[in-house]
This record gives structure tokens, C-alpha cells and sequence, in this order.
């Protein structure tokens, strides 16, 4: 018998958390630079995947074409942008392979489709990575400001009573959806207290797409709640919540309205500058594939935009389309419209309303940060397509890689 089948416990947790961490880089850590330096998650990253297909498959290994269509066309819009940037910037193809590496990173959906991490382990490993983020986020900004490599760091400390921001304030939005949904399936004191805590990290941070998209989908989760016990004091408990920050965060709150609206109108702003560049006119077919990533050794466009302040990864979507192209982004957002559908369930509805409020500015799917929650996204997508209440648990039968099948300990 397989040596997985023979496993009563996975420790899949343990391996979530970590492909968690590898997303975020280790957040930068300047400590955790000897072991991870930031070149050496993307290499990291595939071992674990492929150490989690080896050992952890619970499939027919020719089942998992099934998860594979917007994978296969989110790649194939990365290799149509190769084109443009050898025509406009001079790369060559194997550069170009080379820069957009980290695009294989998507290649965990067919892994997670195939191993089939239950929501209890993914809840448990997002819920981990929340309690760390919290942690280090107060230890950055209170204690030892040094602990991340920016220069910039003391004085954006001293300038208000903003905290220090890290990577990783998405999968915190997904780790939020999560805890509302087990609050949907029961609402008992501590899944309530997780609901909480997610969402003051939200607020803690206080970034303003997720802070608004938060408010959404626990709205989402007390309407689509069917207990109306539930129902009722989930409503009692968002408005008493909101009540709250009303009154002690209001001068908060009409700060942040008013910056956003100063920012909006200032053309020096990061963001302005971006979209502004990003619709400057150029030649149709760069609209059509996209610019792909630039290697400094091919190109001295990056260095250049990021010298005026402009990143792909302010403008969201929009910067994704100039850098791949229609036809990766199409990919995007067919997936996305498709998981607002009412048979996926909450919690795919939930990550997908995230993802499409955030297009401006959040949704950006270039790099390792984006395009392990999107993996997650695109795994719950397609288990939730195949049964509308399957609870993303163990099926009765696992199997091996030559496809014969053994009784599960744990169904």
C-alpha cells in the first residue's frame, strides 16, 4: 500500500503554511535571508509542490486535466507576451522564460486539485499565517523596525499612526472568508472570535480595498446564512461592530475618505502615474499581448518606471493586461464572473467578489504573493463545480499514481 495511504495525519497544515510563507517571501525577513533569500523561494516553492504531488495525491493522476483549462490559459497569455517583448525590447525567448519563471507558481492548481487539502486544513494553515502576520506586523512597527529590508521604514513610522505594512494583506482577506464561512456552518464562540480577529487585522492595516471588501462579504455571509438564529445575531454583531468603529475610528475614517479623494486628484500620485502609463498610446499588438516582464538585462524599462514610481502591481488588472496581455486577462476574469454563480457557494463567491473589487488596485496576478491565492481560488472554483456542497473533504477512496485504488483511513 501507498506510503500516503498508510498516513492517519497529513500535517497538511504544516505544508500550507509553509507554501503560505514562500508566497510572501518570507516577507522579507532580513533573519530568514541566509536560508530563504528572496531568489530561492520560487525554487522552494516547486520542491514543496512537488513533494506534496508525490506523497499526498488522492486522485487518479489523469483526473486532474479537469482544473487544468484556465491554468493552461493563464500560461499560454504569459508566452504570447514573449512576442512583444522581443519585437519592442529586444529579449529573447529563453530571457524571457527566465524573467517570468515565477508564473509556474500557478502550477500549484493542479497540485492542490490532486492532494485536496480539506477546508478544516486550510482554515487552520491561513489562520496560522494570520496570527504570524499580526505578530511580526506589531513587531515591525513597535519594537524592531529593522526586521524588514526598507530603508523607509523609521520614517514611515514616525509620520503618523499608520502601522508598518507586509506582503501578504490578501491572503488575510481569504483567511477572513474562510472563518465566515464556518461561522455560516456554526456559529459557536470561537469561530466567531477568528471572524474577529481577521478582520482587526484588516483594520489594523488599513487598506482601503480590502477594509471595504471585508465589509462586503460579511454581509454576503449573514444574507446567504440559512439559520435565522444565526442570521439574527450575525446582523446584531456587524451592526454593533460597525457602531463601534464608528465612534472610536470616525476621525480615522473621514481621513482616509479624504486622502483618497486628494490622491485621486493629485496626476503625481503612484497610481495615476501607472494607469496614465499604462493607457499611453502605443503599437495595437503590445494592447493585445501584452509588454511581458523585462529583464534589466535586456531593457532598462523596469528600472526606469520603478524610478518614477510606477509598479504594475499598484494598478491591479490593469497592469496585469499591459504586462500579458487580453488573453491571460480574459482568462481572469471568465473564471472570476463564473464563481459569483450561486452554486459555487460562499466561500468561492466570496474570494471572487474579492478579487473583482480589488481590479483597480489589488487584483494583481504577477508574482508569488497573488498567485498562490488565486491557486487556492482556482482549486476551490473547480471542487466546488463538481459538487456544490462538497465540504473539500477526503473522498472515500485514494489512489496511487497508477491509478489503483485503496480504502481511505480518513473518509
Amino acid at each position: 500500500m501507498a506510503l500516503f495511504v498508510r498516513q492517519k495525519y497529513r500535517f497538511m497544515e504544516i505544508w500550507l503554511f509553509a507554501l503560505l510563507f514562500m508566497s510572501v517571501e518570507a516577507f522579507g525577513l532580513i533573519p530568514m535571508q541566509p536560508i530563504l533569500p528572496p531568489n530561492a523561494c520560487f525554487g522552494y516553492t516547486i520542491l514543496l509542490l512537488f513533494i506534496l504531488f508525490t506523497f499526498y495525491i488522492r486522485i487518479p493522476i489523469w483526473n486532474i486535466y479537469k482544473c487544468m483549462g484556465p491554468v493552461l490559459w493563464l500560461l499560454g497569455g504569459v508566452i504570447l507576451s514573449f512576442i512583444s517583448s522581443k519585437l519592442f525590447f529586444e529579449q529573447d525567448y529563453y530571457q524571457s522564460f527566465l524573467t517570468n519563471r515565477h508564473m509556474l507558481t500557478i502550477m500549484a492548481v493542479p497540485v492542490l486539485y490532486a492532494v485536496r487539502p480539506t477546508l478544516k486544513e486550510l482554515r487552520r494553515a491561513f489562520n496560522a499565517f494570520s496570527v504570524l502576520y499580526l505578530f511580526l506586523t506589531i513587531s515591525v512597527t513597535f519594537i524592531h523596525p529593522y526586521l524588514v529590508p526598507h530603508s523607509d521604514v523609521a520614517d514611515f513610522i514616525q509620520e503618523g499612526d499608520y502601522v508598518h505594512v507586509l506582503t501578504g494583506i490578501r491572503l488575510i482577506g481569504i483567511a477572513l472568508i474562510l472563518s465566515l464561512n464556518e461561522c455560516r456552518k456554526k456559529l459557536s464562540v470561537i469561530n466567531l472570535i477568528w471572524v474577529v480577529f481577521h478582520f482587526g487585522v484588516i483594520f489594523l492595516v488599513q487598506n482601503r480595498i480590502t477594509l471595504f471588501t471585508a465589509l462586503i462579504v460579511i454581509f454576503m455571509a449573514i444574507r446567504q446564512t440559512k439559520d435565522a438564529r444565526g442570521r439574527l445575531i450575525g446582523t446584531f454583531l456587524g451592526i454593533l461592530m460597525a457602531f463601534l468603529m464608528m465612534i472610536y475610528t470616525a476621525a480615522q475614517f473621514d481621513f482616509l475618505i479624504q486622502q483618497t479623494i486628494e490622491q485621486l486628484a493629485d496626476p503625481e500620485y503612484n497610481r495615476n502615474k501607472a494607469y496614465a502609463y499604462m493607457f499611453a498610446t502605443r503599437e495595437p499588438i503590445r494592447y493585445l499581448l501584452g509588454d511581458g516582464f523585462i529583464s534589466l538585462h535586456a531593457n532598462p524599462l523596469m528600472t526606469i518606471l520603478q524610478d518614477q514610481g510606477i509598479y504594475f502591481s499598484d494598478v491591479g488588472m490593469i497592469g496585469f493586461w499591459n504586462q500579458y496581455g487580453i488573453v491571460a486577462t480574459l482568462s481572469l476574469l471568465v473564471v472570476m464572473f463564473k464563481g459569483l454563480g450561486r452554486k459555487r457557494g460562499y466561500i468561492v463567491n466570496a474570494i471572487s467578489v474579492f478579487f473583482l473589487i480589488g481590479l483597480p488596485t489589488l487584483s494583481y496576478f504577477g508574482m508569488y504573493e497573488t498567485l498562490v491565492p488565486l491557486s487556492i481560488y482556482y482549486y476551490l472554483y473547480f471542487v466546488m463545480k463538481e459538487d456544490p456542497k462538497y465540504d473539500v473533504m477526503p473522498p472515500k477512496y485514494v489512489y496511487d499514481v497508477h491509478g489503483q485504488r485503496y480504502r481511505s483511513i480518513a473518509a
